[in-house]
């Protein structure tokens, strides 16, 4: 699996990852309509939906950002 950095991202404000930083590749399960959500944003804003959600994961922990998880 390969990772594109470069390319504008309407839903995350900062990019954190430079396109020389290193990455570890991993396996994640995902249902099929949050994969489907994310490849119809990427090809929106230019990159890989890998790359998307790599860029939202480092701008939630930048930020600190906790996650709502109550179930409503």
């Amino acid at each position: 699996m390969s990772c594109k950095t470069d390319g504008p991202c309407l839903i995350v404000c900062a990019f954190l990852t430079s396109p020389t930083q290193s990455k570890k590749q991993i396996t994640i399960g995902l249902d099929e309509d949050s994969i489907g959500y994310l490849k119809v944003v990427s090809d929106q804003v230019g990159t890989s939906y890998q790359s998307l959600i790599n860029r939202y994961l480092r701008d939630c922990a930048a930020n600190n950002r906790k996650l709502d998880l109550s179930w409503k």
